[in-house]
């Protein structure tokens, strides 16, 4: 069934704000589902498979844990080199202990929805630049956020391997290149997945509560419900004011609402959403942001699995030009004000060759020696 972009009037106001009004929608282009099986919890497959390549600092144990080696600072991308067309996952390894020592591998795997195997994908909130907290991968000590750390622990699971693709674990983000390339390539990752995972934070201020209370909501088609505190803070978490997530759930074809030990489907928190109507209650910017990606989370179920190969470098959801997505979108959020157009360029119906479309992160928006359309897009959002 083609899917449409809740969209805004395709303009701003004087102010900068979406707009709440809606506007003629662009359709999605319908396209085959992908041949991947869909799994409640995907796990990878057994160690050793042909796509999986072990790095130094992984022991052979019987746990298959990957060991780190102490005081070891090697680089644990050096070990999984990129090649054109691929991706790497993330095997987030068991552990019964919720205490322990965060270990995973990466690997390579062709980006192609016919034979990659099946992963989720995560959708989460960068937050500030600080990384307090270390796991080990492929054996290496690497540095996180807070919220990615918190993330982590909660979808690890006591016995069963997981496969996920984290931007900022799966890219390495010292490499302008290799992260510019493989931006360019995000809509494609989240539409191949298996299921994309929204994780909201850790619990706080009710969050679980509100989770069932939407799930109740959806459940009962209850318009009413006596007190909305906990629902409304939850609507108020960072993740809602992110532009990066428009495109992430514009390509999901299955959506898990995540926040602590809580979680409920993407469609089910939309429909509750809708049932309680708390549009009122919602100050102006909020409410559109809201309505927009939600609209997005709840098209999900009835998006069709697409069909990728790691041939076509510029896949696109092709929903609308990329002039008016900015425009449209310029006042959300990104740790990166160059993200304001890249996070945009998955969703545009523009030919990115024809238009000198990338992601390239050697890009300023002050940097007046690049002509491309790229940099002429970044000076005007930025």
């Amino acid at each position: 069934m083609p899917q449409h972009l809740h969209n805004t009037k395709g303009r701003e106001d004087d102010k900068g704000q979406e707009q709440s009004c809606p506007a003629p929608l662009q359709q999605i282009p319908t396209v085959t589902a992908m041949s991947a099986t869909r799994m409640s919890n995907p796990a990878a497959p057994a160690t050793g498979s042909a796509d999986t390549e072990m790095s130094p600092g992984v022991d052979n144990n019987t746990t298959g844990v990957p060991l780190p080696v102490q005081g070891q600072k090697q680089n644990p991308y050096h070990s999984v080199p990129l090649l054109r067309g691929q991706i790497r996952l993330l095997q987030l390894l068991p552990h019964e202990n919720e205490d322990a020592a965060i270990h995973c591998r990466l690997f390579c795997a062709a980006l192609d929805s016919r034979g990659t195997r099946p992963y989720e994908a995560l959708s989460y909130v960068w937050g500030s630049g600080d990384k307090p907290r270390s796991i080990f991968v492929n054996g290496c000590d690497l540095t996180v956020g807070e919220n990615l750390y918190a993330a982590l622990l909660h979808l690890r699971d006591p016995s069963i391997e997981r496969t996920i693709w984290i931007d900022a674990i799966c890219i390495n983000q010292e490499d302008p290149e290799e992260k510019g390339h493989q931006v360019q390539s995000m809509a494609k990752i989240y539409a191949t997945a298996t299921r994309v995972i929204v994780w909201l934070g850790e619990e706080a201020a009710g969050s679980g509560q509100a989770l069932e209370e939407l799930r109740t909501a959806a459940e009962l088609s209850i318009g009413q419900l006596d007190d909305k505190a906990g629902i409304l803070a939850l609507l108020q978490r960072p993740w809602f004011q992110r532009i990066w997530v428009l495109q992430e759930v514009a390509a999901a074809h299955h959506i898990l609402i995540k926040c602590g030990s809580a979680e409920v489907d993407g469609f089910v928190f939309c429909s509750g959403l809708h049932a309680l109507d708390l549009s009122d209650e919602l100050r102006t910017d909020l409410r559109t942001r809201i309505l927009s990606v939600t609209y997005l989370i709840r098209g999900a179920i009835f998006r069709p699995k697409y069909i990728t190969t790691c041939q076509t470098d510029n896949f696109s959801l092709g929903i609308r030009p990329l002039g008016e997505l900015i425009e449209m979108y310029h006042t959300r959020e990104a740790t990166d004000r160059r993200d304001k157009v890249y996070a945009l360029l998955g969703m545009s119906s523009d030919d990115p060759t024809a238009a000198g479309l990338s992601a390239d992160y050697t890009i300023r928006g002050n940097n007046s020696s690049k002509s491309s359309s790229t940099s002429l897009y970044l000076h005007w959002s930025l």
